[in-house]
């Protein structure tokens, strides 16, 4: 079985009523290196079932790293994906949250994005399950980092918490 294979099988089981099928979908989806199966991992994060919305996220991510994919592309993806794996910072599987929190870290957030998603995870460090709150806690401090560098290379900065001086080209929203 080629990659070529391997995504038109994922494409079309990402649709199966069989949970087990989707599981395999993601699976197939995910070592496909094909970036057209980024589309349905992406739809199979809101799947009804925990398990499938814990694989997608998972498999996306390993998707993302092996496929050949443009910046371009890549941003692109950060604007679609970012607002599913903030809402799933709130799934009530905490599989699902985790994973959330864990791919934000290896995404890019687009600006318009970055408040919600900020306190999102802000939120989540507060989560109950112990796992779940350390990932927002690493998401947070990635983030932070992401845009400490994007601040000195010369776009609106934020004050970060507990930090001394940030560049003054962060975004407002976090100056606080």
């Amino acid at each position: 079985m080629n990659y070529e294979d391997t995504y038109q099988y994922g494409e079309q089981a990402s649709t199966s009523s069989n949970p087990y099928i989707r599981f395999l979908a993601c699976q197939a989806l995910g070592y496909s290196r094909d970036a057209r199966s980024i589309e349905p991992l992406v739809r199979m994060m809101d799947d009804q079932d925990a398990v499938i919305r814990a694989r997608a996220i998972s498999y996306f991510l390993r998707l993302k790293s092996s496929a050949h994919i443009t910046q371009t592309q890549h941003d692109a993806l950060g604007a679609k994906v970012v607002p599913i794996l903030t809402r799933r910072l709130k799934d009530e599987d905490e599989r699902v949250r985790k994973q959330a929190a864990y791919a934000l870290c290896w995404v890019s957030i687009p600006e318009n994005h970055e408040q919600q998603t900020y306190s999102a995870l802000a939120e989540a460090r507060r989560d109950t399950v112990v796992a779940v709150s350390q990932q927002a806690v690493v998401a947070l401090r990635y983030m932070e980092e992401r845009l400490t560098n994007v601040a000195a290379m010369g776009r609106s900065g934020i004050q970060l918490p507990n930090r001394k001086v940030m560049p003054t080209a962060m975004p407002a929203w976090f100056r606080g």
